[in-house]
């Protein structure tokens, strides 16, 4: 594994831990040699506030152990969980299981069967990035589901997001914009549901909403198994976000009218001068739902800006974060893209955060989607110019 110079992404399995913090009513097992120090646990304080010693049970592996094939202090973490209250636990993927070979889904069966929890792992790789750690998490969620759907009442479910505040920001402006735009309630929010036995009812939907392409497999098995149909959306702008309305609107049989919005058309033209004025390039490098977002967005604006993504996918080019570092770190053009990346060039401005920020936890709504997200991304860039 090549040293990283600057910064560097979290893993699957670190990605798929600040996943499952979130949930109250799920205890998480990590059967390795390291413990919870590789995981930062600052920036866990600031995704989990309050859990960070409730919750986890680090099980360390010795020398002796692993020759001598004793596993029996994870059965006895497991029982220690369950006197907890936990009936739900998560084992951990370990790169020590990965390398020695230990079947970590047959003793979380087996555990489940001695112990009377429910125990269960995903199946990552070491060569795993974050992006297959969330969808890995998500999908492990529908061993919870209900075997029937309701339609007692009409609602949605939103499925993607990260561990992040910011993700929760840009789902609670969708759910808001749904349900004033088609009189749904929201059922399930998976960046903000705290419990894994709610998703028993993720089936009494009429659509899903998919905020993310990893959550496409899990839209698909729901798909399968209610027939709930969904719509993959990112909306960054006005013009995306009355697109989504839109798809959304002919998937419940709706008719969506777009309004004119004079004051945001505004807003728009004087960003065009602005960047016309400068003659700046944008490079855009985040996962590639926000890739594509930032990329239709300032499309409209009259730039093409050249997008690269921070997972393997089939819609961008791939480079590391060191890569992409220093390939840029002398350029004019404007960055967007982590901390990480913009601390290290000319001209940078986060759209998103990989470490610790500094700023405070606050309940203020910043989402970076819709028209709003599409001001403030304007706003950003503005600043940065001309301040």
């Amino acid at each position: 594994m090549p040293l990283n110079k600057y910064a560097a992404f979290p893993s699957a399995r670190m990605e798929a831990f600040y996943l499952a913090s979130r949930y109250r009513d799920l205890a998480i097992i990590d059967f390795s040699t390291n413990g919870h120090g590789v995981y930062n646990y600052g920036h866990l304080m600031r995704l989990a506030p309050g859990r960070a010693q409730s919750a986890f049970y680090s099980v360390p592996l010795t020398e002796v152990d692993i020759a001598l094939g004793n596993f029996s202090r994870l059965y006895t973490a497991a029982e220690e969980a369950a006197r907890d209250g936990y009936k739900n636990i998560l084992l951990l993927p370990s790169s020590i299981g990965s390398v020695l070979g230990f079947d970590f889904k047959a003793y979380a069966e087996d555990i489940s069967r001695v112990s009377g929890v429910n125990m269960f792992t995903l199946p990552l790789k070491l060569s795993d990035d974050f992006y297959s750690g969330r969808e890995a998490f998500l999908f492990s969620m529908v061993r919870f589901v209900g075997k029937e759907k309701s339609f007692a009442e009409s609602a949605f479910n939103l499925l993607g997001g990260d561990a992040t505040y910011q993700a929760q920001c840009d789902h609670i402006y969708l759910s808001e914009l749904i349900e004033s735009s088609f009189g749904l309630k929201l059922n399930i929010d998976s960046t903000r549901n705290e419990r894994v036995e709610a998703w028993k009812h993720i089936g009494n939907a009429k659509i899903n909403i998919v905020t993310s392409r990893y959550a496409v497999r899990t839209a698909e098995y729901l798909k399968e198994k209610f027939g709930t149909p969904y719509v993959y959306i990112y909306p960054l702008g006005k013009a995306a976000q009355d697109s989504a309305l839109r798809e959304i609107s002919d998937i419940l049989g709706r008719t969506f009218h777009s309004e004119r919005d004079e004051i945001y058309d505004f807003a728009v033209l004087q960003f065009s001068n602005i960047l016309c004025a400068e003659e700046r390039g944008v490079i855009c490098y985040t996962d590639t739902d926000r890739a594509q977002g930032l990329k239709d967005f300032l499309e409209t604006v009259g730039l093409n800006p050249q997008c690269y993504c921070t997972h393997k996918n089939g819609d961008f080019p791939y480079l590391a974060l060191d890569e992409v570092i220093e390939k840029f770190h002398d350029s004019n053009d404007i960055v967007l893209s982590c901390d990480s990346v913009c601390r290290q060039v000319r001209c940078g401005i986060p759209v998103e955060y990989t470490g610790i920020s500094y700023d405070l936890q606050v309940p203020l709504r910043d989402a970076r989607i819709g028209t709003e997200g599409a001001y403030r991304l304007m706003g950003a860039i503005t600043k940065k110019l001309l301040g």
